[in-house]
């Protein structure tokens, strides 16, 4: 059964990112805009679920903790939708494949947890190798032909 789960959000996924693209392409709308309308029906079926449930909003003993995850989600989910539209879609799921290189990193950063070297190894190689050879940054690479860089922003 998880792993019919696990497809459906894989399948959920990139249907988001479809949607974003094809809205952001087609109708020629910000990236707030839609991020504006995700967070809306996302807010919407999320007071439901929480008010079925018996749940309050605002979270339980730490607060600030819940307000940090929402800022941050913000940014991030700002960050993804500004990809996809400005990136091939086939390059941003590449991207969005560095998460647990990240979270390896926050962990480290944040919580103290310990990171093997070759789990480093594996990180550097990860962000060099892939990261740099797939976006192609012009100062780099140099300006090769027009069309064959993709927007440093976008990839960052």
């Amino acid at each position: 059964m998880s792993a019919l789960y696990m497809f459906i959000s894989a399948l959920s996924f990139a249907l988001m990112s479809g949607c974003v693209k094809a809205v952001s392409l087609a109708g020629g709308i910000p990236v707030m805009e839609i991020l504006a309308a995700r967070a809306l029906v996302s807010s919407v079926l999320s007071y439901a679920d929480i008010r079925r449930k018996g749940i309050t909003p605002w979270g339980g003993h730490n607060r600030p903790l819940l307000i940090a995850r929402g800022v941050v989600g913000t940014m991030a989910l700002m960050c993804f939708f500004y990809a996809i539209t400005v990136l091939p879609l086939a390059e941003v799921t590449l991207l969005q494949y560095l998460n647990p290189v990240f979270t390896s990193v926050i962990a480290l950063l944040f919580i103290g947890e310990r990171i093997q070297r070759s789990t480093i190894g594996c990180i550097v190689l990860s962000l060099l190798g892939g990261v740099v050879l797939m976006v192609q940054p012009s100062f780099l690479f140099g300006h090769a032909q027009a069309g064959q860089h993709l927007p440093l922003l976008g990839g960052l």
